[in-house]
């Protein structure tokens, strides 16, 4: 497990996308843990804001954010949290992300998993 990196939701609206970034806080040797820090950024576009419907953030198939109320964003974070991962005794462990959004429409056009 690396300990820092980025991931694009992809699609979007002329250039407006969501992105997921994290970065490793912690580890304990003990309980064959690391703890990450993320954060939501709404990336990109050629306005500066726009109206995003659907917002939705898994983390390891769990849903870690969700919105899908009429919001009017700007580019910058709009959620952030920690989470714990247990990794094998060599210290590996990966993670799934999947990003899916609808921005400047009710359907969605955002939608990426890594």
């Amino acid at each position: 497990m690396s300990s820092s990196g980025a991931f694009s939701g992809g699609g979007g609206y002329q250039g407006r996308t969501l992105e997921f970034h994290w970065y490793e806080t912690g580890s304990s040797i003990q309980n064959n843990t690391r703890t990450i820090h993320w954060e939501l950024r709404v990336a990109g576009g050629s306005s500066s804001y726009y109206y995003h419907y659907h917002e939705h953030l898994y983390i390891d198939g769990v849903e870690v954010y969700g919105n899908d109320a009429r919001t009017k964003r700007y580019a910058g974070v709009i959620a952030s949290g920690d989470r714990t991962f247990t990794h094998d005794a060599a210290g590996n462990k990966t993670f799934s992300v999947r990003i899916f959004a609808a921005v400047y429409t009710s359907g969605y056009n955002v939608d990426n998993t890594g």
